[in-house]
């Protein structure tokens, strides 16, 4: 279980944490979509600004699209490289959703979480229409790299929440699957947990929150 003791405030990441997530799913859906050419977009896709810049709401996801679809040399359409794009996206567990719903009658919970619209309106949608659940059921404020235009590590996007949620750091938790992510939120003064494959949700809050 985990230690609470002068905790008011929860912040969950969403991707590992929340939201089973597959990287390898998306790279293994380029490969039927984009063939031969499929390292030259990852590698573009990895290397580039360009999904820093998606995930910071400083592009549209249609220049995004385009921009990936061009360096592919591939004919597709923005609806089959959303279909491979959105692989990555596994589903939500119940369980955790229940969990937090009932940490939030006791604390301040929040969401953070690094990601784009794409990937946004998947996810919300699944959440909304297969387990009647919305963003305010789970959390007193959700909030996404896109449209707060900072992404995780970087120390801003913890002074921003910080500051939006009017925290206090040493009143707060921040849980996050990333031993980055919780590094940069040490550094002021927010006390972090990482989860992991074995140690998540349920095994943190199971036991007196389920």
């Amino acid at each position: 279980m985990i230690d609470l003791k002068n905790i008011k405030n929860i912040i969950f990441d969403l991707g590992g944490v929340i939201l089973d997530i597959d990287e390898n799913r998306t790279k293994q859906a380029f490969i039927q979509l984009f063939a031969e050419n499929t390292e030259i977009v990852w590698n573009y896709f990895r290397d580039s600004q360009i999904n820093i810049a998606l995930e910071k709401g400083i592009i549209d996801p249609d220049d995004f699209r385009s921009q990936l679809i061009k360096k592919s040399g591939k004919n597709v359409s923005f609806q089959d490289f959303d279909r491979a794009w959105n692989a990555i996206l596994i589903d939500f567990k119940n369980e955790r959703l229940e969990i937090i719903k009932n940490i939030k009658i006791q604390y301040n919970t929040f969401l953070l979480s690094n990601t784009n619209q794409i990937h946004y309106n998947i996810f919300t949608s699944w959440l909304e229409n297969n387990y009647n659940t919305t963003w305010n059921d789970l959390f007193t404020i959700a909030w996404f790299s896109h449209t707060l235009h900072e992404k995780k590590p970087d120390l801003e996007i913890y002074k921003k929440v910080l500051v939006l949620g009017h925290l206090k750091p040493e009143e707060t938790l921040f849980i996050d699957d990333l031993e980055e992510n919780l590094a940069a939120a040490a550094k002021l003064g927010i006390k972090t947990v990482k989860a992991t494959k074995d140690y998540g949700i349920i095994e943190m809050f199971g036991g007196d929150f389920l």
